[in-house]
């Protein structure tokens, strides 16, 4: 023992230099690692950031499509020219209005939905697809069959100068009429009550959001360093501003008679949206 301890004290200068060697190349090996876990949550952070706000974006413009849509329906079924007494397949025009067909990617949002937490916002997020999908399909025949219909009610009237409606729904045929009729109703009893799936799923992605981004610092640290300095720090995500009043239900025009009817009284004929779109029952 006394001569292990000598030769200690004889090279405590060597050993010294050797300790410093591994102690120093252990911090340094551990902090490259810590910096290197640091900059790669850094860097996953602002990756969600970024993909949250944009599926955020990408809800707030469907639910903008929806109410441009709902705005360009009310308006053209209930048009000064019309004189309350047109049967449903009457009713409607073409439109000009674009919608666009941008989606959710769920992908790039998927580390909301880890452990199968947050079903109930991709649920929500979902049906909200399928709306919207249902919502462009719908405005893309709309502009088939409308002017299927006009051709052929200009026909009629042109070449046997007929004038009532219910001798043209003769002569046109019930395939087209039904269609449209359909259609119409379609649209309509979705113009009417689809606006609060849109909203509930940007509320419920908005607050799935916030919530991930409050790890342990934000919950710990993080808050009792804001209360102290008395500051508050808003979640960095885009929040749905309150809709013009030009595009809400209650300042649009009145849906026609014959259309709140078949509305209230669950007549609405059943329309047959292409299979691809899938089933539309909220889930």
């Amino acid at each position: 023992m006394d001569q292990i301890i000598e030769f200690i004290f004889s090279r405590k200068r060597e050993l010294f230099e050797l300790i410093k060697i591994v102690v120093g190349s252990f911090l340094g090996f551990g902090f490259a690692l810590w910096s290197a876990r640091l900059l790669d949550y850094r860097k996953r952070k602002r990756e969600h950031l970024v993909a949250g706000n944009v599926a955020l974006f990408t809800l707030k413009n469907q639910y903008n499509d929806f109410l441009l849509f709902r705005r360009d329906f009310r308006e053209n079924v209930a048009r000064s020219e019309l004189t309350g007494n047109e049967p449903i397949w009457a009713l409607l025009q073409p439109t000009f209005l674009q919608i666009d067909d941008s989606k959710i990617d769920f992908n790039s949002i998927g580390f909301l939905f880890e452990n199968g937490k947050n079903a109930a916002t991709i649920n929500a997020l979902q049906y909200a697809q399928i709306l919207h999908r249902d919502l462009l399909a719908q405005h893309g025949k709309r502009n088939e069959w409308i002017p299927e219909r006009q051709k052929a009610v200009a026909r009629v009237r042109a070449t046997q100068n007929i004038q009532s409606f219910e001798e043209i729904e003769k002569e046109v045929g019930p395939e087209l009429i039904s269609r449209v009729t359909a259609l119409t109703c379609s649209l309509a009893d979705r113009a009417s009550r689809n606006e609060e799936k849109y909203l509930k799923a940007y509320d419920a992605l908005w607050v799935t959001l916030t919530a991930s981004r409050q790890g342990w610092w934000d919950r710990n640290i993080g808050l009792w360093y804001r209360k102290i300095r008395g500051t508050q720090v808003m979640p960095p995500y885009l929040k749905l501003g309150v809709t013009n009043a030009d595009y809400k239900i209650e300042d649009l025009p009145e849906l026609p008679n014959s259309l709140k009817t078949a509305l209230s009284d669950g007549e609405t004929p059943a329309f047959d949206a292409p299979k691809s779109l899938g089933s539309t029952t909220n889930p």
